[in-house]
């Protein structure tokens, strides 16, 4: 098992700062590296054509990063048999979406994600260049 049961607690915390992460490295180190303009200023001697990490050669990286892991992962972490547990047949799952649905809060939810991209992201579009020019 990846977490034990005690640990379970522990996951969203652990996705969060891995997302943080993630997005720290990428902002911080890999746009800055994959920049020719930058690495010719801070980096090299004397200027390159090429930068020093181009987006290609990260995603080949990162390829080789995540399949190595996820086989490791597979090879070396062995899940428990669990032969108690059943999957929910069909009318259990359609009742389990009726409560879904019956929620006001899980309705209200709904609609915000399904007008969001009409509502918020043409305002997100249309601000963003400005803030942006702003500085």
């Amino acid at each position: 098992k990846l977490l034990n049961p005690e640990n379970l607690s522990a996951a969203a915390m652990c996705q969060t700062i891995g997302q943080n992460l993630g997005m720290i490295i990428g902002n911080n180190v890999l746009l800055p590296l994959s920049s020719v303009e930058f690495c010719n200023q801070f980096i090299f001697s004397h200027p390159q054509k090429e930068a020093l990490l181009p987006f290609d050669t990260f995603l080949k990286i990162m390829g080789v990063f995540v399949t190595a892991f996820g086989s490791a992962l597979h090879l070396f972490m062995k899940e428990p048999e669990d032969s108690d547990t059943k999957s929910p047949t069909l009318g259990e799952i359609m009742t389990m979406m009726k409560k879904f649905v019956t929620n006001s809060k899980m309705r209200n939810l709904m609609l915000l994600f399904c007008t969001w991209n009409v509502f918020i992201c043409p305002l997100y579009n249309l601000f963003s260049p400005m803030l942006i020019r702003s500085g």
